[in-house]
């Protein structure tokens, strides 16, 4: 009967060491696995992160860009103006015929609306 229960009490030991094994591969697969899942949220971060924001070199291309054609509209704006005005000088000389009349008249037209769309862009 003590051998039965030396066997038994073997068998049992044995049984025990492998579950201890298991257990002990199980944390660490876990702890691994806790690891990458970790990791795998951080990329999925980071990569909707990229896709949802604009590089600051870029930017600062586009508001350079910006701070330029604003400036080429201001100063658009000035050319037409001082155009404009000129026209208005050659209306009052006398010699004109009335076609070149018409055209000057169109030709202000014109560049009146053309001033008002690049100021209206604001």
């Amino acid at each position: 009967m003590y051998m039965d229960y030396k066997e038994e009490y073997k068998k049992l030991e044995f049984e025990y060491t492998e579950l201890v094994d298991k257990y002990t591969n199980l944390l660490s697969d876990y702890s691994e696995n806790t690891i990458i899942q970790s990791m795998n949220d951080m990329k999925a971060k980071y990569e909707e992160l990229i896709a949802t924001t604009v590089p600051e070199y870029k930017y600062n291309q586009l508001l350079e860009k910006c701070i330029r054609l604003e400036n080429d509209r201001r100063a658009g704006v000035v050319l037409l103006e001082h155009i404009i005005r000129n026209l208005s000088q050659c209306e009052s000389v006398r010699i004109l015929n009335c076609e070149r009349v018409r055209n000057l008249e169109k030709a202000k037209i014109g560049l009146t609306l053309l001033k008002e769309i690049f100021e209206e862009q604001k």
